[in-house]
């Protein structure tokens, strides 16, 4: 029988798994970004604070003006092109003026990658859940289906006698699940990983919601009751996602077992009769050993008779 068509629909579901994984991580990235850049901590407006500071030496320091004579020199030609300013005070205004316009076009405005469309930073928390929440519920169905190709492929490779062709072709295409391979001492930190990425939506939506709920009812920078919407919109939101993520962790746990009792399987610890008792697998788990017994009880029926 060729099990090739078989192999190919297993790594095909496996590459889906993987698309939808990269995907998530693109996405949740993006909004971490948003959110961490509104923070009132953020680098980019620290660096404007201290650019506007008349007591801080940030721009200076750039020009080194306080060693480089130049910089603070009136008679140059580039201080009579300035009206009579420094080269110090010219390079001060267009870097903060700089820094503005780059705070507001990275910070208030998120431009999606592929789409091409910008999306303003308040909507984060709106748009950036409904979008994890659609990719969550894609990998879940992609997980599923990965489970029901893999399970198909094992029961039928048992049942054609070709499992170590069926497990080590299939696991050679593998790039985020790890199987066991002989002579290979797999990475169990590795093995997790897959599973942390399931839990990264989830996390990165915790994150903007604590913020939001904490400038909303702590700091009060905003009404609540005018903001009710997207309060209980969030809440909603991340407990869906949190949801999601939990069952996207089990289904990459189930996906794992399945590869650990396939090896399992081939290794000599676990029968290759599907039928077989848990109770009867350590001393007939292997043909040989069931071939054997059975041959026995061959022989005392042939001596009964």
């Amino acid at each position: 029988m060729d099990f090739k068509p078989y192999i190919a629909a297993a790594h095909d579901a496996a590459k889906r798994t993987r698309t939808i994984t990269i995907v998530l991580v693109v996405a949740s990235v993006i909004v971490f970004v948003g959110f961490y850049n509104s923070l009132d901590s953020a680098w980019m407006l620290q660096r404007i604070r201290a650019a506007y500071d008349p007591q801080s030496h940030f721009t200076d320091k750039k020009l080194h003006a306080a060693t480089n004579l130049n910089a603070q020199s009136q008679t140059n030609e580039a201080a009579q092109n300035q009206n009579n300013e420094t080269p110090a005070k010219s390079f001060r205004k267009d870097f903060q003026s700089s820094l503005v316009k780059a705070y507001v076009d990275s910070t208030y405005f998120i431009k999606a990658p592929f789409f091409g469309i910008v999306l303003d930073v308040n909507d984060v928390g709106f748009i950036g859940g409904i979008g994890l929440f659609c990719i969550l519920v894609l990998l879940r169905f992609s997980l599923s289906r990965e489970i029901k190709n893999l399970n198909f492929v094992v029961e039928e490779s048992v049942t054609h006698d070709c499992e170590h062709e069926s497990y080590y072709e299939l696991a050679m295409l593998q790039v985020f699940t790890i199987p066991e391979m002989r002579g290979e001492t797999r990475n169990r930190l590795l093995s997790i990983a897959p599973r942390i990425v399931c839990l990264l939506p989830a996390l990165v939506y915790l994150f903007g919601v604590a913020y939001d709920y904490y400038t909303i009812f702590w700091l009060h920078l905003f009404e609540w009751k005018e903001n009710l919407f997207l309060v209980v919109f969030e809440a909603i939101c991340l407990i869906a996602l949190s949801w999601l993520s939990i069952r996207c962790w089990e289904r990459l746990s189930h996906i794992n077992d399945i590869w650990d009792r396939f090896w399992s399987r081939l290794n000599g610890t676990k029968s290759r009769v599907i039928r077989l008792d848990n109770d009867l697998i350590e001393d007939f788990g292997t043909d040989n050993l069931a071939n054997g017994a059975l041959r026995e009880v061959l022989a005392r029926k042939m001596i009964e008779v």
